[in-house]
């Protein structure tokens, strides 16, 4: 049985370590209620707006290294049991770009400085070092191979998912369209290109609140 002491220690530790989480999730939840909602055809420039769409192929769409499936973006953590918990070994992410359409048009995500809420199209799993992705991984980090069990998280923007994406967007002509796009204004065709900061990132979320598309 462990000292009283310890086990105090451990739950301290673990509520000081969620509770800038649950924070960041309630502040991004606020942000995203604040924005005013728009099709991505009628969405302003330069103005806080939430727009929703579905993810679809694109150049840059990846295989997410766990699951195989096809997103725009993925992250991926793997853990190893140590006792009564999960410690971080090693993790990966990858994306540059999401390309999101509704019925109105089309929308360019920037991933390299997005917030991506961390409920996206979670899968879990548990795995060991013959996994040739995980050990790909693991090779990444100093130190040796982990010698206990093993899991991995991982968070993808699925291809197909229908997801919210809020933030300042501008307006550019849009190559890849078949015809014009509706409810902006007439002429060429133009999609929405999203691109924040560190400071102030696009958020990206799969939450049914506000990813559920329109009826």
């Amino acid at each position: 049985m462990e000292p009283a002491l310890l086990v105090f220690t451990k739950v301290a530790v673990g509520v000081a370590l969620a509770a800038p989480v649950a924070v960041r999730a309630w502040k991004r939840r606020r942000a995203t209620r604040a924005a005013r909602p728009a099709t991505i055809g009628e969405a302003l420039e330069g103005v806080p707006v939430r727009v929703v769409g579905r993810i679809v192929e694109a150049e840059a769409t990846l295989q997410a290294p766990m699951t195989g499936r096809r997103c725009a973006g993925y992250h991926v953590i793997v853990e190893e049991r140590a006792g009564q918990q999960w410690e971080w070994r090693g993790e990966r992410r990858e994306g540059r770009e999401l390309v999101i359409e509704d019925a109105t048009g089309r929308a360019i995500v920037d991933l390299t400085t997005a917030a991506i809420s961390d409920e996206v199209s979670v899968r879990v799993g548990r795995t060991t070092l013959d996994e040739p992705a995980v050990a790909a991984l693991l090779k990444e980090r100093p130190g040796p191979p982990p010698r206990g069990q093993l899991r991995w998280r991982e968070r993808a923007l699925e291809v197909g998912t229908s997801v919210a994406v809020v933030g300042r967007a501008v307006r550019e002509p849009d190559p890849d369209a078949v015809h014009r796009v509706t409810g902006y204004r007439a002429g060429p065709p133009t999609r929405l290109r999203f691109t924040g900061s560190p400071a102030r990132p696009v958020l990206v979320t799969d939450d049914p609140e506000f990813a559920d598309p329109a009826p």
